[in-house]
């Protein structure tokens, strides 16, 4: 008792964290903290009742939260020191999950060893939340989100709607598969705090969602070009920044209700 329950309370608030005044579906999450929630009362008290650690349930807990902490870094949680704790987060499940495994269900391990894997663990978590904590403290901003956005300038505001449009529109830097938050807040001069914060509370969007509606626009143009029709459907998505077909199709669908291949013949019948 105690460290995970710590390590499922965090997940839980970054999760509504990062997903706050965004247009996320619920079940998008709760496929994730459902079986945990679940699990996690079973694990114990089955630990309670035979008096020792009954290691498979509670593994497959951790297992989940650490899934957890990896869905919402790559798809959510975009402000740097959030990032920095959920990191923190997420290398504290692993080492833990390693000790126990290593010592106590394989036995690979001997008791100092897994003792220093252990307190390394603790250590890293700590130092996370002590990252945060001074974050937080340093800049209360951190935390309130609307104070933010009423207190941003709005001439930073139209600096910001300016320098993208010329980021995006001129240069057409989504086409870089590799761009980031980090490298457009870079691209156009601003602290990567602010860019998140535009475009999580002024545009209503996260930083994927932004980028994937300029790449779709410059697709639906590409597939209805009569000189682009030499292309295929995966030379178009590779041109404006896609580099998962997996991706590019549900963003494609979610945004015109249509395949790519469906919207490209639909397209060609209507002008026919």
């Amino acid at each position: 008792m105690g460290s995970l329950e710590l390590g499922m309370a965090i997940s839980l608030i970054l999760f509504i964290w990062s997903t706050a005044g965004r247009k996320l579906k619920l079940k998008q999450g709760l496929p994730y903290f459902i079986p945990a929630a679940v699990l996690f009362p079973i694990s114990w008290s089955l630990q309670f009742y035979f008096q020792s650690d009954l290691l498979l349930v509670f593994d497959v807990v951790r297992l989940l939260w650490i899934g957890t902490i990896i869905y919402l870094l790559f798809g959510y949680i975009n402000e740097r020191n959030l990032r920095v704790l959920a990191y923190a987060i997420l290398t504290w499940n692993l080492m833990w999950l390693a000790e126990v495994v290593l010592h106590q269900q394989l036995n690979i391990i001997a008791e100092p060893t897994s003792w220093v894997i252990f307190i390394m663990a603790e250590f890293v978590l700590t130092l996370g939340l002590v990252f945060c904590l001074i974050q937080v403290i340093t800049n209360p901003r951190v935390l309130k989100f609307e104070q933010q956005e009423n207190s941003m300038p709005e001439s930073l505001k139209d600096f910001i709607k300016v320098n993208l449009k010329k980021a995006l529109q001129e240069e057409k830097i989504y086409r870089n598969s590799d761009l980031t938050v980090l490298k457009m807040a870079k691209q156009i001069n601003v602290p990567v705090n602010d860019l998140t914060l535009y475009l999580n509370r002024i545009l209503n969007k996260n930083f994927n969602q932004f980028i994937a509606d300029y790449r779709i626009e410059e697709c639906k143009i590409l597939l209805t070009d009569p000189s682009s029709q030499g292309l295929n459907i995966e030379q178009i998505m590779l041109s404006v920044g896609f580099n998962s077909k997996s991706v590019f199709n549900t963003a494609f669908k979610n945004s015109t209700g249509k395949t790519p291949s469906e919207f490209r013949k639909s397209m060609i019948e209507t002008k026919i």
